[in-house]
């Protein structure tokens, strides 16, 4: 069995639907499960956190850390950059 974990349950990962400490099967299943949970929060959630993933033995974290101030930088169509916090 492989344990997907939320290491911090922020506010909105509670109003979620979302259950933190589910198990799977297999390695496969619970690192697809944690993936689409991961991009989910990052792109939906309100965007005080970065959301990344931390690979263990039998347990797959999801680490939770404060966003930065980022400036994120178009280039036209689906592609963008992130620069660090500009510097006056």
């Amino acid at each position: 069995m492989v344990k997907v974990h939320v290491e911090k349950e922020c506010d909105c990962f509670k109003k979620s639907n979302y259950v933190n400490g589910q198990n799977y099967t297999s390695t496969n299943d619970a690192l697809l499960h944690a993936n689409l949970m991961k991009n989910y929060m990052n792109q939906n959630f309100c965007k005080k956190h970065i959301f990344t993933l931390e690979e263990r033995e039998n347990e797959i974290i999801i680490t939770v850390k404060e966003r930065g101030e980022e400036r994120i930088v178009s280039c036209g169509g689906d592609i963008a950059f992130k620069l660090p916090p500009k510097i006056d």
